[in-house]
């Protein structure tokens, strides 16, 4: 059995990689990724979504290959992922033609800056994701779904100790079940009885979050 997953990051709230797995381990693995990816984490915090699971392996490789032509390359400048093959096991590239086909319907927006999905490309995912097993339980109203499913807003990176004189910068966070806004990470983690510290490392990425909690971006 196999699974795929994406890693978003969390400057943009936005897909940076699509990825297949034998097991849920390697969505959370540095090992191995290519040295675009590595240069995206190091600017920024990411998130890992499980988007299929407990599927067959030909399955997932024809997953991958589907969201990574949805999406498209930074590499062939057709897209914004990390991704440096077309999918399913490997090494197979788009075609010439494709590649001018594509990058021509790009032109003015590299890397999928301010890119929005056409109608028909939102039916096609939401499509694909139909009855199929995930790990994502969010419930979100209509015109809430950036990428399909999945958070919503911005997440800033903090940088630098913090003090008396220079505190964490506080960053709302919402339960997708119940649509409650928390302004701080702490009020949540109080509130569903889980370490401050726990809840952090799973919003970051760095652990499976177990939780409801997503970070929020709170729209007047």
């Amino acid at each position: 059995m196999a699974i795929v997953y994406r890693h978003i990051r969390l400057d943009k709230n936005m897909p940076f990689y699509i990825g297949i797995g034998k097991t849920e381990k390697r969505a959370y693995q540095k090992k191995y990724r290519n040295n675009i990816w590595h240069s995206i984490i190091n600017k920024t915090d990411y998130e890992v979504e499980i988007l299929f699971d407990n599927i067959s392996w030909e399955e997932a490789c024809e997953k991958e290959k589907e969201f990574i032509n949805l999406y498209g390359r930074i590499d062939l400048e057709t897209g914004f992922l990390a991704n440096q093959t077309d999918g399913g096991d490997g090494n197979n590239n788009l075609s010439i033609e494709k590649r001018k086909r594509i990058s021509e319907a790009n032109k003015g927006n590299k890397y999928g800056l301010g890119y929005k999905h056409t109608i028909e490309e939102r039916k096609k995912i939401s499509e694909g994701l139909k009855g199929k097993p995930n790990r994502s339980s969010a419930k979100f109203k209509k015109g809430h779904i950036p990428w399909s499913f999945g958070t919503k807003g911005v997440a800033k990176k903090n940088s630098g100790s913090f003090t008396k004189e220079n505190p964490p910068k506080s960053v709302q966070v919402i339960d997708i079940i119940n649509n409650k806004i928390y302004k701080t990470i702490r009020a949540a983690a109080l509130d569903i009885n889980i370490n401050e510290k726990t809840l952090h490392a799973m919003l970051k990425g760095r652990i499976k979050n177990k939780t409801n909690i997503r970070y929020a971006n709170i729209l007047l």
